[in-house]
């Protein structure tokens, strides 16, 4: 037996969201891409005290330099994909909640990946650093990019008209 009502996150509802819902399950979403980190980051302070791991820098570099370069290529291409599937504001219309919700979770999923990523550096090299360092900046953009919803709500006009546009976040 099947049933007609569709729960917010199930994939017939997805398209029907309102714009309420799809804001609440942004925080959800980012709240959860917020702990996520930290508590990998709390698991590698602890696996580094408390086990006897050789520091390996020659890894540790290679790993950087991996982490950074995943880093510089894929988060401006999550930015990209997500200003194609904000098209209708770039055209002076709101952004469909769905729509809204997927690229918001594409960027925060690719920056969350990235900080991921370096973190398993910190594993791999039995070292902190450098491989902390393109994990804190994956955080700190993070942080900067909290679901307002502003993009499904407030239609803002032409990307050309610099008197009303103001970037989606």
């Amino acid at each position: 037996m099947t049933s007609t009502s569709a729960t917010p996150t199930s994939p017939a509802a997805i398209h029907h969201l309102s714009p309420r819902a799809a804001v609440k399950t942004a925080w959800r979403l980012w709240t959860l891409l917020l702990v996520l980190p930290f508590l990998v980051f709390m698991a590698s302070l602890v696996y580094l005290m408390t086990t006897r791991t050789v520091a390996r820098p020659d890894l540790s570099h290679r790993w950087f330099v991996f982490a950074m370069l995943w880093t510089a290529l894929t988060i401006p291409a999550a930015f990209f994909i997500r200003s194609r599937l904000f098209h209708d504001y770039w055209q002076g219309r709101t952004v469909p909640p769905a729509r809204y919700l997927v690229g918001m979770a594409v960027v925060w999923v690719t920056i969350e990946a990235a900080g991921l990523i370096s973190l398993a550096g910190v594993f791999l090299s039995g070292s902190l650093l450098p491989d902390l360092i393109p994990a804190l900046f994956a955080f700190v953009l993070y942080l900067t990019l909290w679901p307002t919803g502003a993009a499904m709500t407030h239609p803002v006009g032409a990307e050309d008209d610099a008197s009303v546009f103001r970037h989606p976040r």
